[in-house]
């Protein structure tokens, strides 16, 4: 602590001069006496322990040894206030953000982290998900994703853990869904005009059906002993863009955990994960958004804590084609965008990976299928749906359990407008 921070704490201000000293008659130099003019006499009723304090030496030049002999209050004091201003953080609440994967992540945590630690969990943030976008965009021509897609080959292909784990997580939901849910849409997706490519037109009926013969999870082989992926049609395109969001929250979860903090709130594209207590001591206020096009209002406030929130819907990311809406989510049964009256639904998971890619799943399975998947497999998770009348909330069971008694009716109709 220097002298500036002591004034700014006591309102005094210290100086010190040269020399060595000890305290009271161990002095090992003398000063001569100084003309009395210059002592300093202060009133001993102020101390419970009255000392002479007329001893105590001012010196234009340096300090006498005499001066410096410290009451046992002022000690006290002193370390107190030492160990106050030196001592380690208290802990409050920092905010990260930025850009990734074409979108934005913002992330909140309540820790005891000094300047130095802030600038590098900041850094480290963005790092962690840049290198998830390195390896799985396919809006980079160098990702791993990119050149798994190039590789027009049946041979293995050696990838990393995290795309080898991303990939079982998808292939699982694809089997459970039937198919519905499949990585292996890229072709479509590029066709329709909502990925890397943008054609002039949507395909013709002739072109989907060419297409559809690319897709199907089963052409994808994992060998997770030899670290590959092996295609079964060299021209098999995949695309990770309903999952690997949610892996990117998953992967600055195990980055916060990593450095001990366990207070967090992390989003990335609107895929929440949630840990412990908010700044103000209560479980994380996480807003499902209300499925409108036009502004931004919230639907319900969903109380979180280790567990995750992934949404997806119908309201942000489409076109209209001659009077049609376009939707970005795409069956893979089909090969053509949904058409159903899902507006939005959001799942809870303890891993956002997963509640990102079973959000996008019940979207295409839509709000009866879906629902009935949803119940069956017992995911939380809360339906909304087109009607003419404004918007049908359809609730499972395992989401009214997870937020109990605050929980919303099973069904219940509210309007846009609202």
């Amino acid at each position: 602590m220097t002298s500036a921070d002591l004034n700014a704490k006591l309102g005094i201000e210290l100086k010190t001069g040269g020399g060595s000293f000890k305290r009271g008659n161990d002095a090992s130099f003398a000063t001569p006496p100084l003309p009395s003019r210059l002592r300093l006499h202060v009133p001993t009723h102020l101390f419970r322990h009255p000392i002479h304090l007329s001893s105590f030496i001012l010196h234009p030049f340096f300090i006498h040894p005499s001066s410096l002999i410290p009451h046992p209050f002022f000690l006290c004091l002193m370390s107190l206030l030492l160990l106050s201003a030196c001592g380690p953080p208290a802990p409050r609440e920092h905010q990260f953000s930025g850009e990734t994967m074409a979108t934005t992540y913002h992330v909140k945590v309540i820790a005891a982290l000094d300047a130095r630690a802030i600038r590098q969990l900041s850094s480290d943030i963005q790092h962690t998900l840049d290198t998830i976008d390195q390896k799985m965009s396919t809006y980079k021509p160098n990702s791993e994703l990119s050149r798994f897609n190039q590789h027009l080959s049946t041979g293995p292909f050696p990838v990393s853990q995290d795309m080898l784990e991303v990939f079982d997580i998808a292939l699982q939901i694809s089997e459970q869904t039937g198919g519905a849910y499949d990585i292996t849409i890229g072709p479509l997706v590029n066709a329709f005009g909502f990925g890397p490519e943008h054609p002039a037109a949507p395909p013709t009926e002739v072109e989907i059906e060419q297409l559809r013969q690319r897709v199907n999870y089963r052409y994808i082989k994992i060998n997770r002993d030899a670290g590959t992926l092996q295609k079964s049609r060299p021209d098999v395109y995949c695309d990770l863009s309903s999952i690997a969001q949610g892996f990117g929250t998953d992967a600055v979860v195990k980055l916060l955990e990593a450095r001990g903090i366990h207070d967090y709130m992390v989003e990335v594209s609107g895929e929440v994960r949630a840990l412990g207590k908010n700044a103000s001591g209560q479980p994380w206020q996480i807003a499902i958004e209300k499925p409108i096009a036009s502004g931004r209002a919230i639907e319900r406030v969903v109380p979180l804590s280790g567990k995750s929130l992934a949404t997806s819907g119908d309201y942000r990311n489409y076109y209209e084609e001659n009077g049609v809406r376009v939707s970005h989510t795409l069956d893979a049964r089909t090969g053509r965008p949904i058409t159903h009256k899902l507006a939005s639904i959001s799942v809870i998971h303890d891993e956002c990976t997963w509640a990102d890619a079973y959000a996008t799943a019940l979207n295409v399975l839509g709000p009866e299928e879906g629902y009935h998947f949803a119940v069956e497999h017992h995911l939380p998770a809360l339906f909304i749906n087109h009607t003419p009348n404004g918007f049908e909330e359809k609730a499972t069971p395992d989401f009214q359990s997870y937020l109990g008694t605050s929980s919303v009716p099973s069904v219940q109709s509210i309007s846009p407008e609202s």
